[in-house]
């Protein structure tokens, strides 16, 4: 049951933070990796979230830091999930959820300051449906707060050409928050930066694919979970604020170089080959541009991830092959209708319109 209009004084004398009891329904599971100043600054907003049955937890990725110590300081009911090796977002979270089997479980960077009822809008909606499969809320700048966050903003979607945008968020353009996207919506993909997921579905679909380390594997998993005729939904009246870049810099060539690599390994895993005669060449075409032109601009190792990440995604055509036969598999398994999206897609190619038409918002690119 839900707490609704009760003073924060309150809330600790009726529901002790962190005890564990048999109506416990959901986990914040944040995943840390080295990440104490973010720990040290954020964990705390997790003692006032207004919702029974909420256990937090903290995956640690192998850090060197202080992150554990200093975790159990700012909360002592924390449950701490250790592992032994750094296995990136994707593979920290298959092996940290393992351990977890409360219904509902929130993923959340460390980086993510929570108010306290982000949870229990996002909540509402899971329990209004159960083919939802997961919500995000809205994401804003933590350092610029009346603007959109770059990952995730007010919900994702993906072009036909499989570049990943946001309301809020087109290409490198974001937007100031005037409540323009405060509607819920159906959207492609939640943000692993802050998204609550039903924990059965993450576990029969076999979580993310670990092998993309960091990285759209978010985008990948809702991929495969709309084509099993799942929901995904943004409901912006729950929000949050992310620093962003915690991990890797937004500018970090690493980041290039598995936004590339992870890109090309998702729309070969999920674009049927038919389509993919017309649009790789496209894609490899469009992409080749943009590194040459960051050659030009003097950003040579920027330009360089951008060829690596090309090549060691398209190189992967063998093992993507396999992947494609699991993902068939679960999706012929646990397909709830048949049908690969409950949303219809309208044909768009994102760097036309943002590059040659100027469309730089959301409302410009989708108009009623």
């Amino acid at each position: 049951e839900l707490l609704y209009n009760i003073e924060m004084d309150r809330v600790e004398s009726l529901y002790y933070f962190g005890q564990r009891d048999n109506n416990q329904r959901v986990t914040s599971a944040i995943l840390n990796y080295n990440g104490a100043q973010w720990l040290g600054k954020f964990l705390i907003e997790q003692k006032p979230v207004r919702l029974t049955g909420h256990q937090v937890t903290l995956i640690d990725n192998a850090s060197s830091d202080n992150s554990v110590d200093i975790s159990k300081k700012i909360l002592p009911a924390i449950q701490i999930i250790t592992i032994d090796k750094n296995l990136g977002y994707a593979g920290g979270y298959n092996k940290g959820i393992e351990s977890i089997d409360t219904p509902y479980i929130a993923l959340i960077n460390s980086d993510i300051q929570v108010t306290p009822d982000w949870l229990r809008p996002l909540i509402a909606m899971l329990d209004s449906d159960p083919e939802i499969a997961a919500v995000q809320p809205k994401i804003l700048s933590y350092d610029r707060r009346d603007e959109y966050e770059y990952a995730g903003a007010s919900g994702g979607f993906i072009d036909s050409l499989g570049y990943p945008y946001c309301r809020g968020r087109i290409m490198d353009t974001v937007e100031k928050d005037h409540g323009q996207y405060d509607t819920s919506i159906d959207v492609d993909w939640t943000s692993g930066a802050a998204m609550v997921v039903r924990t059965e579905i993450f576990k029969t679909s076999c979580g993310f694919d670990a092998d993309f380390f960091a990285h759209m594997e978010e985008i990948d998993l809702c991929w495969v979970w709309r084509k099993a005729g799942y929901r995904l939904v943004c409901v912006p009246s729950s929000v949050v604020y992310h620093v962003g870049g915690a991990t890797l810099d937004y500018q970090s060539p690493q980041k290039t170089y598995l936004n590339f690599r992870n890109n090309y390994w998702m729309i070969l895993k999920h674009i049927a080959p038919i389509q993919l005669l017309w649009m790789l060449p496209m894609r490899l075409g469009m992409d080749s541009l943009y590194g040459v032109k960051e050659a030009f601009a003097g950003r040579l190792s920027k330009s360089t991830a951008v060829f690596r990440g090309i090549l060691h995604g398209i190189s992967a055509i063998q093992a993507i092959n396999r992947k494609r036969k699991k993902m068939g598999y679960y999706v012929k398994r646990y397909s709830l209708s048949g049908i690969k999206s409950k949303r219809r897609a309208r044909f768009l190619i994102l760097p036309f319109v943002y590059y040659f038409l100027r469309k730089r918002t959301y409302k410009n690119i989708h108009r009623p």
